[in-house]
């Protein structure tokens, strides 16, 4: 009687196996003992694995929590898209409702597991790690609407829209899907930079020496030029020693000498330039400042920054930081300012016992370059979204700016925007950073109103110190380039103002998400940049660009993207007539400045984006329009949605008010920080 398989004990279990003679000859064994070819054939059916190699253990693979964490997101958007199509099919008219109620999963609140839920799924699969974006709870918006663009190309309600809004849609889908596409490995190059010849940078072509040292002559006897304010931390006599070294070089000179040497020949050739009484002279200056242009951004794009901590260094960072805001390259300007910070708090400049055992010399160079590191690493905190580099609590400095370190009136105007840099700072710290956004209400109302006291105290007296410098300037017939590089402070205040009020919860039952307050700053806002162009228009043209890289582009330009979310929720006919002249008065500095250029471009763009937006709201049925609908899925993705869509389909017993409030104040804010990097972006592609 043949054993019966089931009967094996355990030994037999772990030999139930094809036998040697099926696996020999490559048959299928149905491993019974004795097996039914063996019994055919009448062969012995033996199952010892002779010639095998002895099976190694498996281990059992553990899934790890992130890789969990990838299923149930991967799980939970196939789960939207499948709601999405589902409401597609049964009532094509109710898009918004469906993409809001699945949108709201992932964005409500920005807390630090939706950050790491988010962070984990946007770089799976990528070759490089994604930029930082700020408030990264604004990137599940982002993949959504991916998804709906994908679905949204064949939507055959929208193939008969006409041209113009077929253009904004597809402009705004360009915008969101940059930015799955911007990578943090960005190559940063600039536009005229040139390949190092052979012999190094002391084979580039300089303006001639006679034309350098008539115009190191001219600045000690001039009156006072937009140099003496921007690089303030440059005395004529260094300035005129770093050139000796780089036009008589007897030895290899430093690559920061080389920086130095050409950052602060552009700016100067550049104030001739627009100064000058003919055309020929122009052109002669304009020649220079173009060579001094190029040589410097070869410099930077070779530099290192492990550079040793010394003043030349930091001062030829500080040059590298301040061209980078000059091309709106806020990354770039970002990258130069913390490298020189470091240097600074290495060489202890940031303390008071240091800077008095340094400062032997006529002026105090050390504390003068250590406010200039401060005042720009605190503005493009905000300006980024990144923490500052340099602490307030490690600063023992006095904040103010004296004439042991710069001539009058610099020092009160230095000195104001000293505790105008810190306030920049704070606003991102205290309002918009992701510990700031997770206080209650109440905290973030009271943080609000401390902020504008102490804005309000700095723009009265910076206000006052402004009126001095320029009756003083004025008599000293200082370029008028000064004037208008003043008055772009007020501009600057009141932006951050605006921004300020930005963290207000707007009143219940508000049509819009903005207070008063902060719709009223940013008209006074716009008004004032139009009177400062209108005042441009009568100087010259060429103020127009320096005026914007600094009043508008060095800053996030609160003002502008208020009025645009602001038309969205109201279709304010008046504040669309805003930004239209808003858009008109960068038309005429665009040929000036490629970085004027691209924000026209993309200025221009949203606001073609908020008059059809308007248009169509005024024209739809009661019903729903495809049309809008698909406007507002991008411009929630881009963190501008309008008021009402939060509310379609959100059970209201789900989320308080407040939650909501904070999760679209950190979307807003990630939004106008992303469209300003966009400026570092190449927009030729957009149509």
């Amino acid at each position: 009687m043949e054993s019966d398989p089931r009967s094996a004990g355990p030994d037999d279990q772990g030999l139930r196996r094809a036998c040697d003679q099926c696996r020999t000859r490559k048959i299928r064994c149905d491993k019974s003992s004795p097996c039914s070819n063996c019994r055919i054939t009448q062969r012995p059916c033996s199952s010892n694995g002779v010639g095998q190699k002895p099976k190694e253990q498996r281990h059992r693979v553990l899934i790890s929590l992130q890789y969990e964490k990838k299923i149930d997101l991967i799980e939970e958007r196939l789960s939207n898209i499948e709601d999405l199509l589902r409401s597609l099919t049964n009532n094509p008219q109710s898009v918004g409702d469906a993409t809001w109620d699945a949108s709201r999963v992932r964005h409500v609140t920005p807390s630090a597991s939706t950050v790491g839920d988010v962070s984990i799924l946007t770089h799976d699969g990528a070759d490089s790690d994604s930029a930082f974006e700020g408030e990264l709870s604004l990137t599940a918006h982002t993949m959504f609407a991916s998804d709906f663009i994908e679905s949204a190309v064949q939507r055959t309600s929208l193939q008969d829209v006409a041209p113009n809004m077929h253009a904004a849609l597809s402009a705004l889908r360009q915008i969101v899907s940059m930015q799955s596409r911007t990578s943090s490995t960005r190559e940063f190059r600039f536009r005229t930079q040139q390949s190092l010849p052979p012999g190094g940078l002391a084979d580039l072509p300089m303006p001639p020496m006679n034309a350098v040292v008539a115009l190191l002559k001219h600045m000690k006897v001039s009156p006072p030029s937009i140099f003496s304010l921007a690089c303030s931390f440059l005395d004529v006599d260094d300035l005129a020693e770093l050139c000796r070294r780089v036009y008589f070089c007897t030895d290899n000179f430093a690559d920061t000498t080389f920086i130095i040497v050409n950052g602060a020949l552009f700016y100067l050739f550049m104030e001739q330039a627009y100064l000058a009484p003919d055309g020929t002279s122009r052109e002669e200056f304009e020649s220079y400042q173009h060579m001094c242009r190029n040589n410097l951004e070869t410099a930077l794009a070779c530099l290192p920054l492990m550079l040793p901590a010394k003043v030349e260094s930091i001062e030829a960072l500080l040059i590298a930081a301040v061209y980078s805001v000059d091309v709106s390259n806020a990354s770039l300007a970002w990258l130069f300012t913390s490298t020189a910070a470091s240097l600074c708090q290495t060489l202890g400049y940031h303390r008071v016992s240091q800077a008095r055992s340094d400062s032997a010399g006529p002026r105090d160079i050390k504390t003068l370059l250590f406010w200039h590191v401060y005042m720009l690493d605190k503005t493009l905190s905000l300006r980024t979204g990144r923490a500052s580099v340099i602490q307030d609590w490690d600063v023992t400095l006095p904040r103010r700016v004296d004439n042991t370190m710069v001539a009058d009136p610099w020092g009160a105007i230095i000195t104001t925007w000293i505790k105008q840099s810190e306030i920049q700072q704070r606003v991102y710290e205290q309002l918009y950073s992701p510990l700031a956004l997770n206080q209650s209400q109440e905290e973030r109302i009271e943080t609000v109103r401390r902020l504008e006291s102490e804005q309000k105290t700095i723009m009265a007296a910076a206000s006052q110190v402004r009126e001095q410098a320029l009756f003083g300037l004025k008599a000293l017939n200082a370029s008028s380039i000064l004037d208008i590089h003043l008055r772009g402070d007020e501009l600057t205040f009141h932006s951050t103002m605006t921004l300020i009020y930005r963290a207000l919860p707007a009143p219940e039952g508000s049509p819009t998400r903005f207070t008063q307050e902060c719709i009223d700053t940013a008209r006074f806002s716009m008004q004032l940049h139009l009177e400062c162009m209108q005042k441009i228009a009568e100087e010259g043209r060429h103020l127009k660009a320096v005026y914007i890289h600094w009043a508008i582009l060095l800053t996030p330009f609160t003002p502008f993207f208020v009025l645009f979310c602001h038309v969205i929720d109201t279709s304010s006919a008046s504040d669309l007539k805003r930004l239209n002249e808003f858009v008109g008065s960068l038309r005429p500095a665009c040929a000036l400045s490629e970085p004027v250029e691209r924000l026209h471009q993309l200025c221009s763009m949203l606001c073609n984006v908020a008059t059809l937006y308007v248009e169509g709201k005024s024209q739809q049925s009661e019903e729903r329009d495809p049309v809008n609908d698909e406007f507002d899925v991008y411009l929630s993705a881009l963190g501008f949605p309008p008021t009402e869509c939060p509310a379609q389909g959100m059970d209201t017993g789900e989320i308080s008010q407040p939650t909501l409030q904070t999760a679209q104040l950190g979307n807003w804010f990630s939004g106008s920080q992303y469209m300003m990097g966009l400026l570092e972006e190449d927009l030729s592609q957009f149509n």
